[in-house]
């Protein structure tokens, strides 16, 4: 994502409402910054980004109390190397979310992201099916209103 950002020119990436992520530590941050090109970018919990209510609502209340979610469809992307379940869903971390975005965004961008195009920065097929599924949980089109990039 980082690097997708640097490549827009600067009248597109005042564009960008936010950097959806799965990543405990990168939701925690808060922000992505950079000085060199003058941005901070709110970085939030994809689940914003789902557009069917319930379901937005189950996978946040789940993934903020450290449960785990295979009965939604969420995956968990792992980096490291280690093997996969027999289902190919990551393990589970039982560590809960602090927050799903920073206190600091704006809400009415907050209540937006059901509705945003999104740009998907990660390669697929190369997460044990966990990008995809969380692909298809934000109910998107590709080319419509989702390009993939990586």
């Amino acid at each position: 994502g980082k690097d997708f950002v640097k490549a827009l020119r600067p009248e597109f990436r005042e564009r960008i409402a936010c950097i959806a992520d799965v990543d405990e530590k990168k939701i925690e941050l808060g922000y992505y910054c950079n000085r060199d090109i003058n941005v901070k970018i709110p970085i939030v919990h994809f689940s914003l980004l789902i557009r069917d209510e319930t379901l937005r609502q189950q996978l946040q209340k789940s993934f903020t109390s450290g449960g785990e979610t295979p009965e939604l469809g969420f995956g968990r992307i792992s980096k490291s190397r280690e093997e996969k379940s027999a289902t190919g869903n990551q393990p589970a971390k039982k560590r809960k979310l602090a927050r799903l975005y920073v206190p600091t965004i704006d809400m009415k961008c907050i209540e937006l992201l059901p509705n945003l195009p999104v740009v998907v920065c990660v390669a697929m097929y190369r997460t044990g099916g966990a990008l995809e599924r969380n692909v298809k949980l934000i109910c998107r089109t590709e080319g419509k209103d989702l390009w993939h990039v990586c």
